[in-house]
């Protein structure tokens, strides 16, 4: 059984180490499962921080999936329970604090509806996944670019002195930045 073990870990590093060479097929199907994979773990993370910012302003902490964040648990066990619910017992201050974030949450929602409609909502998010994907699967598809960001030492030679790229001198870089800083140091 550790042979098979072994031989499965040998064979992917090998695959990892071969990405480049994976058909398209096989790069854009990994580019998909971690972009939903990593889209379905934020969505989980902002709808439970949304529902624990809205019950916690009636004096209740509740979690849902309250060991997905468990470096500790497994796969499983992240999910185990499926929520968490405790009654606060707090002092009057932190009362008032809940009453006047229960007014704030309130408010905003008022506003946000009054400005936005949920196929708004739907739309840009829906617009904003087929652009993240599609970038994805450019990049996976595209042709190798080239990684020359210099211009050679040949190709500068070949142009005319109006066309060459010009630098400035270092005593003009100290000259400029040692009068801004006196500038700047006699406004105070």
């Amino acid at each position: 059984m550790q042979h098979v073990f072994s031989g499965i870990a040998i064979g992917v590093v090998l695959l990892m180490c071969m990405f480049p060479a994976w058909p398209a097929w096989a790069k854009i199907a990994v580019w998909y499962v971690v972009f939903w994979l990593s889209t379905a773990m934020i969505v989980i993370l902002v709808v439970r921080m949304i529902l624990y910012v809205c019950i916690w302003t009636v004096g209740v902490d509740f979690w849902l999936f309250p060991n997905i964040l468990d470096e500790y648990a497994g796969i499983i066990d992240s999910f185990k329970p499926l929520y968490a619910v405790d009654r606060r017992r707090d002092g009057y201050a932190m009362v008032v604090i809940r009453l006047v974030s229960m007014v704030v949450i309130g408010l905003a929602s008022y506003e946000f509806a009054q400005h936005n409609s949920w196929d708004d909502i739907k739309n840009f998010a829906r617009n904003s996944i087929n652009d993240i994907l599609d970038w994805g699967t450019d990049k996976l598809t595209a042709l190798p670019q080239p990684k020359q960001q210099y211009l050679s030492l040949a190709d500068i030679e070949k142009m005319t002195d109006e066309e060459k790229p010009t630098t400035i001198p270092q005593e003009t870089v100290e000259k400029v930045v040692e009068e801004e800083f006196f500038d700047d140091m006699q406004e105070f």
